[in-house]
């Protein structure tokens, strides 16, 4: 058997949850049982990434895998949505990102996937506090650093920003919701806001606002949450409530285009927005 074999088997079979996340224990040890180097065991998992996906226009499924500077390995995938706007679909990279802000990383030191990232995932990830750093391994090739695949490249230094993405650091001990506002990234607009999914077994999915300097780039916190939803292997089916917080002052407001993307691709779901929550 080979490895993506043996791994698939021990994660996909034998586990009764879904796996988007393997901590840096864990990693050392499959490293060591499988006597390969950190490059071809996260090969090796991308189509554990892969089946992680939400492909009801394409039906093409991608993976991408992150490392967070903690070690651990972060899973994201490609997700789309049914009779919505194309332009609503999220890539396998910018979900793998989003897996790791989500779980309180600061930088991401490392990315791993099956073809070279899109110029839109290039800009994406030009946004993080490692973009600088940032090594990208494509399966059979040798690695490269971001900053060779976007070369004279526009980022938040061009707009006067001395932030970047993933430096927020989310509020210990309090709400989903107010956690993930902490975290939201809107230098360019000052537009902060936040997303919680409650599905009906009373399990919360939290998403933020994450803004781009070329703007287009820029994840809304409504696709923020989702991809932690659908990454835990659940059904949008079953989402029964959402509840989006932004403040009244904002220049980007998101209540509308939430509310009226949740009405299609969220069925089930009571949407509620809150102002200047505090």
């Amino acid at each position: 058997m080979t490895i993506t074999q043996r791994l698939t088997e021990r994660f996909l079979s034998e586990n009764t949850t879904t796996v988007c996340a393997i901590e840096h224990k864990l990693k050392y040890q499959l490293l060591e049982e499988f006597k390969t180097s950190e490059p071809e065991l996260c090969f090796a998992l991308l189509p554990l990434a892969a089946s992680l996906a939400h492909v009801p226009l394409s039906g093409f499924s991608v993976g991408a895998i992150v490392k967070g500077l903690s070690g651990t390995l972060y899973f994201g995938a490609n997700m789309e949505f049914s009779e919505s706007a194309i332009g609503q679909t999220i890539h396998a990279e910018q979900a793998a990102f989003n897996n790791a802000w989500m779980n309180g990383e600061t930088g991401i030191s490392d990315i791993f996937v099956s073809a070279s990232p899109c110029g839109h995932c290039r800009q994406f990830l030009n946004e993080i506090t490692t973009s600088k750093e940032l090594n990208v391994w494509v399966k059979g090739k040798p690695g490269s650093k971001l900053t060779s695949l976007l070369p004279e490249d526009f980022g938040p230094q061009d707009l006067g920003v001395h932030t970047a993405l993933m430096a927020n650091k989310s509020t210990e001990g309090h709400s989903e919701l107010e956690s993930a506002l902490s975290r939201s990234y809107s230098p360019y607009t000052h537009s902060p806001s936040a997303v919680v999914l409650t599905m009906k077994d009373g399990t919360q999915y939290a998403g933020a606002y994450a803004e781009n300097a070329a703007f287009n780039p820029s994840l809304p916190p409504l696709q923020s949450a989702l991809i932690m939803c659908l990454l835990h292997g659940n059904q949008l089916a079953d989402v029964s409530d959402v509840l989006l917080t932004e403040n009244k002052g904002n220049k980007v407001k998101h209540g509308q285009i939430t509310k009226l993307l949740c009405s299609v691709i969220l069925p089930n779901a009571t949407f509620h927005q809150v102002e200047d929550f505090k």
